[in-house]
Parts: C-alpha cells; sequence; structure tokens
C-alpha cells in the first residue's frame, strides 16, 4: 500500500511539473510572438492614453494585414545605439502624400476627417512640405499634437512596417479606464 501511495504522488507531482511547464511555455511564448503589455511613457497620445497607462498589444495581425489609418501602435526604433519605443497613430498609409497646413492633416490634397477632435497642429516639422510615402511606409502621429515627437519630427519620422512592433487591442490600466481605446 505504501508503494502504491509513494507511486501515485509520483505521478501526481510529474504531472503537475509537466502542467507547470506548459503553461509557463504558453505565457512566455505568448509574450514574444502574440500579447505583449507596455506602460506608456510620457504625455503625446494625451487624452487617448495617459502617462503610466498599461496598455496590451498584439502582435499577429501585421503579419498577414496591413496597418490601417486610426491603428495605434508601438513602433520601435534606434537612436544611434539607443533603441526607443514610440506609441502613436497612424494618419499616412503607402502611397500616400502627406501635408500639414494651417493646422491640418491633408493626405493626397484633402484635408484628413479625423476620428476625435484633436488640436490644431501648430508645427507641421517636416510635413510642412508634402511628404510622400513610399511602398512600405507610414506616417505617424501622437493624438497630443501640440506635445509629440512623431514622423514630424527627425526622432522618429517615416515609419517602416518592420518597425511596428504590434497594435494596441486594450488598456489594462488603470483599472477604472480598463477595455478598448478608440
Amino acid at each position: 500500500m505504501t508503494k502504491l501511495r509513494s507511486r501515485g504522488k509520483q505521478i501526481l507531482h510529474s504531472s503537475v511539473t509537466w502542467f507547470l511547464v506548459i503553461v509557463s511555455l504558453v505565457v512566455i511564448l505568448s509574450h514574444y510572438f502574440v500579447f505583449e503589455w507596455i506602460q506608456v511613457s510620457g504625455f503625446s497620445m494625451e487624452d487617448t492614453l495617459g502617462n503610466g497607462d498599461i496598455i496590451c498589444i498584439e502582435k499577429i495581425s501585421y503579419r498577414k494585414a496591413d496597418p490601417k489609418r486610426n491603428d495605434i501602435v508601438v513602433v520601435d526604433t534606434k537612436n544611434g545605439n539607443q533603441k526607443q519605443q514610440y506609441i502613436k497613430r497612424i494618419i499616412g498609409l503607402p502611397g500616400e502624400k502627406v501635408k500639414i497646413k494651417k493646422g491640418h492633416v491633408y493626405i493626397n490634397g484633402k484635408q484628413l476627417k479625423e476620428i476625435k477632435v484633436f488640436d490644431e497642429i501648430e508645427d507641421g516639422g517636416m510635413a510642412r512640405d508634402t511628404i510622400s510615402l513610399g511602398k512600405d511606409e507610414y506616417f505617424l502621429l501622437g493624438d497630443n499634437r501640440n506635445n509629440s515627437k512623431d514622423s514630424r519630427n527627425v526622432e522618429l519620422g517615416i515609419v517602416k512596417k518592420k518597425q511596428i512592433r504590434g497594435k494596441l487591442c486594450f488598456r489594462i490600466m488603470p483599472i477604472g479606464q480598463a477595455g478598448k481605446v478608440k
């Protein structure tokens, strides 16, 4: 009987161990290939996202589909040896011409119909002159249009699809604002 109990404990211990190993692998692989939690740093996406918010991005939709206008994305860049991460909204798509004049964004010569009300843009940066986006290039802006380093600035500039790490799927924190983000 003691031998039977000992064997039962071994099987149970072995099953629990394997279960924990598998769960750990799923969590780790999901983090690298499917979802990632990121803390917002800065004020460039206010009032959509605030400094310190924690968001979840998903990393798989852009493997099969192209990013769309108004998607909020996380972008990786390199500035010398330093890697930087930006959270911005996609405004210009491949093949489009983007210009900022009189405080507004123009796509292919027509004023962009924004999905929400943003402040008029005080400085068009590089987009004061028309920017022609290439086959794989995107123009991004922060929602806090007058306090954002984005595609108007040399620090970020025009973004290639391979730089886009993922798309915002929901806000995790603060708890009172958790859920889908528009």
